[in-house]
C-alpha cells in the first residue's frame, strides 16, 4: 500500500511538473520565433541521444505497422476460418485499413515530437542566455582593444536573448560601438584647429564640436539617444570635467520646442541635491543647443543588475532611499520625471545614487516630430495611467521606482513580452509578488513593492518621502 502511494505521488509530481514545463514553453514560443538564432542555437547544441530518439519516432509509422503484422504472424498464424474470411473482404479495404494505422501512428508520432521539443525549449532558451552572457562578456573585455570584434559580438548576444532589459542594455552598448567608431573614423579622417567644428557627415543630425561657446572643449562622445548625443568636455574657464548633452540637429526646426527646452533646462538646473545629476548651464551657441551638467564616473543601474540575480536586500534598501529622497526632492520642487528606470540611474564608484533626465519625457511630447508612432516612456516601466495614454503625475513616478526595486530585488521585470503586451498588463495584469520569486526578500519590503505597484493611483503610497521612510524602517537578516 505505501509503495503504491509513492508511485501515485510520484507520478502526480511529474505530471504537474510536465504540465508547468509546458505552459513555460509556449508562453515562450512566440519569443523564440522571433529570434531564429535561438532556435537554430537550440538545434545545433542538441544532444546526439535527442536526435536519435526524434529520428527513431520519426521512422515509427513506415516500419511499425509492418512488424507488427510479421510478429504477429508468427506468433499466432492466420486459421483457415480467417483465411476463408479474407477472400470476402476485398484487397482495398486492406489497404485502406494500413494508410489509416500508419496515418494514426504518424500523426501520433508528430505530437509526440512536437511535445519533446516544447520541454525541450526552457532549457535552450536558459542555454541560448547563458551564451548570450559570455558573447557580452567576450564583447566587454575586447571592446577597446577591437570595437568591431566587439559589435560583432554584441550583436550575436542580443540576438540570443529574450530578456527585453538586456535586449535594452545590449542595444546601448550596440549603439555606443557605433558611435565609437563613427567618432575614431572621423577623428582620423580630419585633425581640426581647437575652436573649429567637424561635421560628420552632410545631412547628418549629429555634429562633433571641438570647443562649445569658446569655453568647453568636447574630449569623447559618450552616447546617443532619440534626444541628441552625450559627449565629455572639459571646462577651461572652471577647470573642471562635465557632461555636454547636445539636442538632436532635426528638433532644432521647432521653435517651440527649442524653447521648451530652454524652459525646463531653467527649471531643472534649480535641483540641488546629492542625488541628483546637477545641471550647470544651457546654450545656444553655432545654431546648436546644449546643457552642461555633472560628470558622473560610474555606471547605470541598469548595467548594475544582472538579468536573473537579484541584488541584496541591504544594497536594495540602501540604492532605494536614495533615489526616493532624490524623487521626493524633485517632486517638491514640482517636478516629474516621468520616464524614471534604471537607464537613468547612475551608481557612482563609491555606491551613490544620481538620477538623471528629469522631465525629459515631457520635453519631448512637445515636439510633433517625436509624437509620430512614438510611445513616450519605457514601456517596462511605465505607469498603468501612462500606458493608457493619460497624464503622468508624482504617482507615475511611485510606480515606476516600484517596477525597479521588483526587478532589483528579484533579477525580474513584473512584466515581459513586446511593447504592446507589457503596457496592457501594467494596465490590467497583477504582478507575481516579489518574494514568492525571492524567497530573501523581507516581507515589508515585499508588501512596498507590491503596493507601489497598485494599479489605482490611490491606492499607491502618498509620496515619495513616505516610501524613504518605510525603506528605512527595514531590517535586513544576516
Amino acid at each position: 500500500m505505501e509503495q503504491s502511494r509513492k508511485i501515485t505521488g510520484l507520478i502526480s509530481d511529474t505530471a504537474s511538473q510536465t504540465v508547468l514545463l509546458t505552459r513555460s514553453a509556449l508562453s515562450l514560443i512566440p519569443s523564440v520565433i522571433h529570434k531564429p538564432a535561438i532556435l537554430q542555437h537550440c538545434l545545433l547544441n542538441s544532444h546526439w541521444p535527442q536526435i536519435v530518439l526524434l529520428a527513431i519516432i520519426l521512422l515509427m509509422p513506415g516500419v511499425i505497422p509492418e512488424v507488427i503484422d510479421n510478429v504477429v504472424e508468427k506468433i499466432s498464424p492466420t486459421t483457415t476460418m480467417e483465411k476463408i474470411g479474407g477472400l470476402f473482404k476485398p484487397e482495398s479495404d486492406m489497404e485502406t485499413y494500413q494508410v489509416t494505422t500508419r496515418t494514426i501512428l504518424w500523426s501520433g508520432s508528430s505530437l509526440l515530437v512536437v511535445f519533446l521539443f516544447l520541454l525541450y525549449v526552457p532549457r535552450s532558451v536558459k542555454e541560448s542566455e547563458y551564451t548570450s552572457e559570455d558573447h557580452e562578456t567576450q564583447a566587454d573585455q575586447v571592446k577597446k582593444s577591437d570595437p568591431v570584434q566587439s559589435l560583432h559580438l554584441y550583436q550575436t548576444a542580443i540576438n540570443l536573448t529574450i530578456d527585453p532589459l538586456r535586449e535594452s542594455g545590449l542595444q546601448e552598448k550596440i549603439n555606443h560601438a557605433d558611435n565609437k567608431m563613427e567618432s575614431q573614423k572621423v577623428t582620423a579622417q580630419k585633425t581640426a584647429p581647437a575652436n573649429s567644428t567637424i561635421v560628420v557627415e552632410p545631412g547628418s543630425d549629429e555634429s562633433v564640436e571641438q570647443v562649445i561657446a569658446s569655453r568647453y572643449r568636447i574630449t569623447e562622445l559618450l552616447g546617443r539617444g532619440a534626444m541628441g548625443s552625450v559627449f565629455r568636455a572639459h571646462d577651461t574657464v572652471l577647470d573642471r570635467e562635465i557632461a555636454l548633452k547636445q539636442l538632436a540637429t532635426h528638433l532644432l526646426s521647432e521653435k517651440s520646442f527649442v524653447e521648451r527646452f530652454r524652459t525646463e533646462a531653467k527649471a531643472l538646473a534649480k535641483l540641488c541635491h546629492a542625488n541628483i545629476v546637477q545641471i550647470y548651464d544651457y546654450i545656444e551657441d553655432n545654431g546648436q543647443v546644449w546643457i552642461s551638467m555633472e560628470l558622473v564616473e560610474g555606471q547605470e543601474l541598469e548595467q548594475h543588475i544582472t538579468a536573473g540575480k537579484p541584488l541584496c536586500a541591504s544594497e536594495c534598501l540602501n540604492l532605494g532611499i536614495q533615489m526616493s529622497n532624490a524623487m521626493a526632492y524633485a517632486h517638491d520642487q514640482d517636478v516629474v520625471h516621468r520616464d524614471f528606470k534604471p537607464a537613468n540611474v547612475l551608481i557612482t564608484t563609491d555606491n551613490n545614487v544620481k538620477v538623471m533626465d528629469f522631465g525629459l519625457a515631457r520635453i519631448a511630447q512637445s515636439s510633433t516630430q517625436t509624437q509620430i508612432g512614438t510611445v513616450m516612456g519605457s514601456p517596462p516601466f511605465m505607469s498603468p495611467e501612462q500606458a493608457a495614454g493619460k497624464q503622468a503625475g508624482a504617482s507615475s513616478d511611485i510606480y515606476s521606482l516600484g517596477v525597479t526595486l521588483y526587478l532589483m530585488s528579484t533579477g525580474k521585470l513584473p512584466f515581459t513580452g513586446d511593447a504592446q503586451s507589457m503596457l496592457a498588463q501594467h494596465i490590467s495584469q497583477k504582478p507575481v509578488p516579489p518574494g514568492k520569486l525571492n524567497e530573501k526578500i523581507p516581507v515589508k519590503l515585499n508588501k512596498l513593492i507590491m503596493s507601489m505597484l497598485e494599479k489605482s493611483t490611490e491606492k499607491r503610497p502618498a509620496s515619495m518621502s513616505d516610501i524613504a521612510d518605510v525603506l528605512a524602517t527595514i531590517k535586513v537578516k544576516h
